[in-house]
């Protein structure tokens, strides 16, 4: 069968189940084909699809010899991405032929694998379920070109972000059906370096390269110096925050910015899954530096200001002058004059001490008595 011209659309079911038809012949004219147009024709083996096609309708040419006979990968009529067919790839990342002219119904629907897309500029339709129950895409990069996005083309995407530019029909969409939209001038990538796998995630400009080089720091577990290039080979700053991810079999670090004077500044880093992550927006020497602020058992070597209640080794201030007096001669060492201070004899010396207070105490008491009847006396003899 021959489609003639001034034809634009073939409507659905329009030849299901035709068993008869072998081949069909599409004028230039056609835009688009209808949800099963051909659908159950088995013996549909060749089929000419005009690049004016844009839009392609669910099972449109489910079971027909022509889409029996295709390979697995994905699959065009046309210009029109019609179905990725078989079994996908973990983490799939794919780019559409820069002449695709559509994406059609189902597409995409129930690709669990797939990741990330790039639609291209020549695209101007995005097919309902097109990326229907995809729960890992994270990324879809869709141009300014597309005017359209049917049902449900995004739906069970939990994990999505759309990258596009602002003012356009993929924003709109975006903000409707609250998903998350970034521009696309500013894409978030991320750069991974051969050294020790670290890597940086942000947005940078095309070109830009990830260059780190081990360091030397003092009591450091590892060290670098972690920098951005541009296509030039310059170095260069992030254009705002970036996330550093740095592996380590070390769980308890810190990671401090090592600045050109020597001080540190943490940086606050988290631990997860085996990699120290913190944002930044400047790129320098860091550093991972075991975190000694967990108290410990061990004993420590450092002074302690807190009292303490058992004995101690060392002299106090109160023994001071018993020590220096320890050098004097032993004529000076047993003299027992009952006027020496605590600090000069210590224990025996305050009791002593004690003592000789009695004893003046008890004599000026015997004097003041004596006085006394000295004096009544005189007045009785007078």
């Amino acid at each position: 069968m021959t489609i003639p011209d001034g034809v634009t659309s073939i409507e659905s079911e329009t030849f299901y189940n035709c068993q008869s038809l072998s081949n069909i012949d599409i004028s230039n004219s056609l835009i688009s084909i209808g949800m099963d147009a051909f659908a159950h024709c088995k013996n549909l083996k060749n089929i000419k699809i005009p690049d004016s096609v844009t839009t392609i309708e669910l099972g449109a040419f489910n079971d027909t010899l022509w889409y029996n006979n295709q390979p697995d990968g994905l699959l065009y009529a046309g210009k029109v991405l019609y179905l990725y067919k078989g079994e996908m790839p973990e983490n799939t990342k794919i780019t559409l032929k820069n002449d695709t002219s559509g994406i059609a119904d189902n597409a995409f629907s129930y690709c669990t694998n797939l990741t990330n897309i790039k639609i291209p500029d020549s695209v101007t339709i995005i097919g309902a379920w097109a990326f229907f129950s995809c729960p890992n895409l994270t990324a879809i990069e869709i141009p300014s070109s597309v005017i359209g996005i049917g049902v449900y083309a995004l739906l069970g995407c939990e994990n999505l972000t759309i990258y596009g530019n602002i003012g356009s029909y993929a924003e709109s969409y975006a903000n409707i059906n609250v998903i998350p939209f970034v521009d696309i001038n500013k894409k978030i990538t991320t750069l991974t370096s051969k050294v020790d796998n670290i890597s940086v995630k942000g947005t940078f400009d095309d070109g830009v390269i990830l260059n780190v080089e081990k360091a030397t720091v003092k009591n450091a577990v590892a060290a670098y110096d972690i920098t951005l290039k541009d296509e030039n080979g310059n170095t260069i700053q992030p254009n705002g925050t970036i996330t550093v991810s740095i592996p380590s079999d070390k769980a308890n670090c810190k990671v401090y910015l090592i600045k050109e004077d020597g001080t540190k500044v943490d940086m606050n880093a988290t631990y997860n899954n085996g990699n120290y992550e913190f944002t930044t927006d400047h790129l320098s020497i860091y550093a991972l530096i075991a975190d000694t602020s967990e108290p410990s058992n061990e004993p420590s070597n450092e002074p302690s200001n807190e009292p303490s209640n058992g004995p101690s080794n060392g002299p106090s201030n109160e023994q001071s002058s018993t020590i220096s007096d320890s050098s004097k001669s032993n004529s000076d060492t047993n003299n027992t004059d009952s006027n020496k201070t605590t600090s000069e004899t210590g224990k025996n010396g305050v009791e002593t001490g004690d003592s000789n207070n009695l004893f003046a105490m008890a004599a000026m008491l015997t004097g003041a008595i004596t006085a006394i009847s000295t004096i009544i006396f005189k007045k009785k003899r007078t």
